[in-house]
């Protein structure tokens, strides 16, 4: 998907999830600077960080 399109998508569902537990699954960063909580799996669940962190270790 281009990133156009990728951005209206995310667009109408941040309303649709607003204050609801979602799981997405994603490699952009753009998408994932608006989760709360990052859970990273390599065959396993291998690590849990914020946003933020994940961002400054890359």
């Amino acid at each position: 998907m281009d990133t156009v399109t990728g951005e209206r998508i995310l667009s109408g569902l941040s309303r649709v999830w607003k204050g609801r537990t979602t799981i997405l699954i994603s490699h952009r960063v753009s998408t994932i600077r608006q989760a709360d909580v990052i859970y990273g799996y390599y065959a396993r669940l291998h690590e849990k960080q914020l946003p933020e962190e994940k961002l400054e270790a890359t």
